[in-house]
């Protein structure tokens, strides 16, 4: 599991464009090497504000040849499922030529998953909820990942 929190990366610092591929940095290098690595990734994203955060942008933006045909799950959550943030992210892929696979999995999030402090009651059965979906993409970025 990949923590953009822990992986803490600067805001695009290299001196040229990610679509070059010549990074300068040790953190980009290092990204890099960790995207090269997977075979396919699972991508999780709440929507905030009808996008996705920030830093997620900043994650996928400081590489380029990187996430071409990467096979990617996009798991978006939020009200309405964050869909306004799986639109956002379904254009930056398409971009980048990462490979996006169907299903994309939508898990809406309503105020009664919530306790009072505004952290989830149950997010396993919330997730749970999704689960036709979330074992459909999970099949399709299997069989992404054996081609």
């Amino acid at each position: 599991m990949l923590d953009l929190a822990e992986i803490n990366l600067p805001w695009l610092d290299e001196p040229k464009m990610p679509a070059k591929g010549d990074y300068a940095h040790e953190h980009t290098l290092r990204w890099k090497q960790t995207i090269d690595g997977l075979d396919g990734l699972i991508m999780v994203s709440p929507q905030y504000n009808g996008s996705i955060p920030a830093p997620l942008k900043n994650a996928i933006d400081t590489l380029y040849g990187e996430w071409e045909n990467k096979p990617i799950l996009l798991v978006t959550y939020g009200f309405r499922g964050g869909t306004l943030a799986a639109e956002h992210l379904e254009t930056v892929f398409k971009i980048i030529k990462a490979h996006l696979l169907e299903p994309r999995v939508a898990i809406t999030a309503t105020d009664e998953d919530r306790i009072e402090a505004g952290t989830l009651a149950d997010p396993a059965g919330l997730v749970g909820r999704s689960r036709a979906e979330l074992d459909a993409g999970l099949r399709a970025l299997e069989e992404a990942i054996r081609r």
